[in-house]
């Protein structure tokens, strides 16, 4: 969750200058409230907080996704290699492929100015921070415990 949070901060810039219009989390815990007849009655605190949670858990469910991919493969491919990677992954997974299908959001060609491009550098980050800490997670573990600083 740490890479979603970091993640979160690289997305807030173009947030504030209004490059990013509503985002994924919060169309998807829309499209739930809707779905369960609670669409208007639903505070928007309420609502931010499971936007919130959605993405959360969106990161930890592609976090634990990674860590089952790099504890099986070989990790000859540094952190800053395989984790950008992957996070460029996850972006075309999410953008490219699943949220045009569910009509969440358009393609990245055909979407508002700016919102593909931001968004593919915050899942770069986030791929990166993600590899960057499993990493250092299992190095931790192999030597029995903490590494000293």
């Amino acid at each position: 969750m740490a890479a979603t949070l970091v993640m979160s901060m690289v997305m807030l810039p173009a947030r504030w200058l209004g490059l990013l219009g509503t985002q994924p989390p919060r169309r998807i815990t829309d499209r739930l409230l809707a779905a369960s007849g609670r669409g208007n009655s639903t505070p928007e605190l309420a609502r931010r907080v499971g936007t919130a949670l959605v993405h959360l858990a969106t990161g930890a469910a592609f976090g634990a996704l990674f860590g089952l991919a790099r504890v099986v493969t070989p990790r000859r491919v540094p952190a800053a290699v395989v984790g950008p990677a992957y996070g460029a992954g996850v972006w075309s997974a999410a953008y490219v492929v699943t949220a045009p299908a569910v009509e969440l959001f358009p393609p990245p060609w055909k979407d508002r100015p700016a919102r593909p491009q931001v968004m593919l550098v915050a899942h770069l980050v986030y791929g990166f921070v993600t590899a960057a800490l499993f990493d250092r997670a299992i190095e931790a573990t192999a030597s029995g415990g903490s590494r000293p600083r």
